[in-house]
């Protein structure tokens, strides 16, 4: 969910966004994380070379100690590698679920500024990171601005949250391509569980620098 253009300061609350075209370093920065078809293969292969080792190591300490026949070793070897395709398959497919969305093309950055003075975190699910919520108004309304990632743990003991801070991302996507402290460091008001594991699985779960329709104190 995009940010609308446009904003409404009210004690110390206040979101606006603003879309611009890329800039010339921007456009280098993009064409250098874009991977192509050949990088991606290669990387599986490396994962997938990776995983069968892994699961060779206990087969052939097995067949030190009681060899195993010739045609039982064919057919582990095959049962072994097809185990490491799926192992790594999956292992890709839940990476780029994750992963910042760089091999798209973007033709526009948005600037989003923030001030609030009420913030609720969430703890990390694994090594995801952890989350905040933030209580802002746009057009008068009050809602919620979600924050989500690893980049949180990065900002120096005591600077987050805070009162004002400003980020910049490709227009359509999550990936933040910068991220400014500008105000003063506050306390959370609260700090909720981690998301459970089957919020995960069925993608239930805010996007990173996604605008919710929630009321903040209800917020569980």
């Amino acid at each position: 969910m995009n940010l609308v253009p446009g904003a409404i300061a009210l004690n110390n609350y206040m979101i606006n966004s603003t879309i611009r075209k890329l800039a010339p370093h921007e456009k280098q920065h993009q064409a250098k994380v874009k991977q192509s078809t050949y990088t991606r293969f290669k990387e599986f292969v490396l994962k997938l070379i990776f995983v069968v080792i892994v699961l060779l190591i206990p087969f052939l300490i097995y067949d030190h100690f009681k060899p195993v026949d010739s045609p039982v070793q064919a057919i582990c070897l095959i049962v072994i590698l097809v185990a490491a395709i799926i192992i790594t398959t999956y292992i890709t497919i839940k990476a780029k679920r994750f992963a910042p969305l760089t091999t798209q093309s973007f033709e526009a950055v948005e600037i989003v500024k923030v001030q609030s003075v009420r913030a609720i975190k969430r703890d990390s699910f694994e090594d995801f990171g952890p989350s905040y919520y933030f209580d802002v108004i746009e057009n008068g309304r009050h809602k919620v601005l979600y924050l989500w990632g690893q980049y949180i743990d990065d900002f120096e003991e005591g600077t987050f949250p805070n009162t004002e801070f400003e980020f910049t991302r490709w227009s359509g996507s999550d990936e933040f391509i910068d991220f400014k402290i500008k105000g003063k460091y506050f306390t959370e008001e609260r700090t909720l569980p981690a998301f459970e594991k089957e919020i995960f699985q069925k993608g239930k779960f805010p996007v990173n620098g996604q605008l919710l329709n929630l009321n903040f104190d209800n917020i569980e």
